[in-house]
């Protein structure tokens, strides 16, 4: 029992000490007491003060105020205080706890008998496209301030707007004075079409926030699209697959989406269903506009597309406004008189070619020339024909070309083998000692794939003699080029062909582990043309393409490799000439 007495009034000590006490309405102990603080919170109406805490901390018992009016205190977190006279007041708040703690903080403050002015938002009128009447009403002049400022803010993206947004100032020097009653009224313009505005009064005072009524909204009324004038216009170059058809813009209201010509084989024309042509502007000018019945830029849907020979079209200007504010139907469309023609019938005209001379004769080739001097697109071909006998036919005997529809008048060069310009006969080398007899040739297109109204022109017939044939082939000029790119399994290797006078059989470059190389032993790269062109050639040692017999062979890392460049003439009396560069080395990567 001594024990027990002991640790009950340790307990109390330590309880004592820590800030807890007795509560003998409760028969407990209280927890401890933190200090109160805040700041005071003033909120003004004319002489109506409403004072309350800010900020407040710790353990709040109760809130005394003394207004510094010389009136009772008054308790409580909120409490409204009513001055009887205008003036500057010291107010003073003490906060306590329950532990008796105390807290106090003072504020000055100011209170009179201002009352703010009153405005109303005038009902919006005289509504347009872009613009209205909007303004302001006084419904009082408030008391103890001045105003200094007055007018209304607008926004079409907010209701409820300030004066941050868009602000239009009515009066800013009190020339005119603010009356009761009198409403202020400007007109707005610089408005969208077809758009919902929120306008607000508002009015500027020395001493208070700006003051706004409640707001009011409008609509901005849509534009009527007017249909442009236009007028249908002649017609001009008409042949058998085109005309140039015309068309007069004469007066519109912008924006315009397209004007130009509708046409088509029915004297009932529709733009959305017949071939147009249009340009496509939002303030073209007020001219006359030319189209053209195959051109792609004023036709994107239908271009290119041939009118039919001798055949009757019609045709009709028309225009179309756009659509005011993207709303479908609005737009206005004008079309023109329907005026027609007729395509003229079919018919080809040959084109004018000239048989020019012949140069580099050797046994086996020659180069042969033509000249085109004139012609009326399309064409098919242009080119020569060759042969053993002076009655030449592009049908039989061996011809050279170039196939274009609008070839340049200049004069052609053709090589007898050269694959380019001999799709079908190509490298079929000349006889020896032999004389050709040449012929320029043009052909037409068939005229709407007509067959048999295409026409032809040939030029004079000229003549040639081969050299006599070679007895001995003669080795080409290679040189072995440097080696780059070199990685354990690979590397570029180069050669330069130099020249010839042997039509060739192969250039490249053939490699292996020793000096001695043989490209009919080692691997080899290579490149096989008749006429190849004197350059450098690059050969990659793992590339397909230039190396078929042992493509994708890859070389062993960190060895040398020797290899070098060489070049295989064509047989000559069954004897072909091999020429050699030097040899050079290269060493893997490890």
């Amino acid at each position: 029992m001594v024990r027990d007495t002991h640790s009950y009034l340790y307990i109390l000590g330590l309880l004592f000490l820590t800030g807890c006490q007795w509560n003998l309405d409760k028969g407990a102990f209280d927890q401890p007491c933190a200090k109160p603080s805040a700041a005071i919170l003033v909120t003004t109406n004319q002489l109506s003060v409403t004072l309350s805490l800010s900020d407040k901390a710790g353990d709040v018992e109760t809130a005394s105020w003394d207004a510094g009016d010389k009136t009772a205190v008054q308790t409580g977190e909120t409490v409204v205080h009513s001055y009887t006279a205008a003036g500057t007041y010291t107010v003073k708040l003490t906060l306590t706890n329950r532990c008796g703690d105390q807290f106090d903080v003072s504020q000055s403050i100011t209170v009179d008998q201002q009352i703010p002015p009153q405005v109303e938002t005038l009902d919006p009128a005289s509504i347009s496209t872009n613009k209205a009447t909007l303004g302001i009403r006084f419904t009082s002049l408030g008391r103890s301030m001045t105003i200094t400022e007055f007018g209304y803010c607008y926004s079409d993206t907010k209701s409820v707007p300030t004066i941050a947004d868009n602000l239009r100032r009515i009066d800013t020097t009190r020339t005119i004075n603010a009356v009761v009653n009198t409403p202020f009224a400007v007109v707005q313009g610089g408005l969208g079409s077809g758009k919902v505005y929120y306008v607000r009064a508002y009015c500027k005072t020395d001493k208070t926030d700006p003051q706004y009524g409640a707001p009011k909204s409008f609509t901005t009324t849509q534009p009527v699209a007017v249909a442009p004038v236009v007028v249908t216009g002649g017609s001009a170059s008409i042949t058998t697959t085109s005309a140039v058809l015309k068309m007069t813009l004469q007066s519109y209201t912008p924006p315009l989406y397209r004007i130009g010509v509708v046409y088509g084989k029915t004297a009932t024309l529709d733009p959305a269903k017949d071939k147009i042509m249009f340009i496509q502007q939002t303030n073209p000018a007020l001219q006359e506009y030319s189209f053209t019945t195959t051109s792609k830029d004023t036709d994107p849907v239908n271009y290119a597309t041939p009118l039919e020979p001798n055949t009757t079209y019609y045709y009709q200007a028309f225009g179309v406004t756009q659509q005011v504010n993207n709303v479908p139907g609005t737009e206005k469309s004008a079309t023109g008189a329907v005026s027609s023609f007729k395509t003229a019938p079919l018919a080809a005209v040959a084109p004018v070619v000239v048989t020019g001379g012949s140069e580099s004769i050797t046994s086996n080739s020659a180069v042969l020339k033509m000249t085109l001097q004139s012609y009326t697109p399309p064409l098919y071909r242009i080119g020569i024909v060759y042969g053993k006998t002076a009655t030449l036919d592009p049908a039989k005997d061996k011809i050279m070309f170039i196939q274009q529809t609008n070839p340049a008048l200049q004069e052609y060069s053709f090589t007898t083998t050269n694959k380019d310009t001999d799709p079908i006969n190509y490298a079929t080398p000349l006889e020896a000692n032999t004389t050709y007899y040449y012929q320029a040739f043009g052909v037409t297109q068939q005229v709407n794939n007509v067959p048999g109204t295409e026409k032809s022109a040939t030029g004079a017939v000229s003549s040639f003699k081969t050299g006599a044939a070679a007895t001995v082939a003669v080795a080409p000029v290679v040189l072995t080029g440097a080696s780059l790119s070199i990685t354990k399994t690979s590397a570029v290797l180069k050669m330069t062909l130099q020249s010839f006078t042997t039509p060739l059989y192969r250039v490249g470059v053939v490699y292996g582990k020793t000096p001695v190389l043989d490209p009919g032993k080692d691997k080899i790269m290579f490149i096989q043309q008749t006429n190849p062109a004197l350059q450098e050639y690059t050969f990659t040692t793992t590339d397909r393409s230039t190396d078929p017999v042992n493509y994708a062979t890859p070389l062993e890392p960190n060895t040398t490799y020797y290899y070098q460049a060489f070049g295989a003439t064509q047989q000559v009396n069954n004897v072909s000439a091999v020429g050699a560069g030097r040899t050079l080395s290269f060493k893997t990567a490890p």
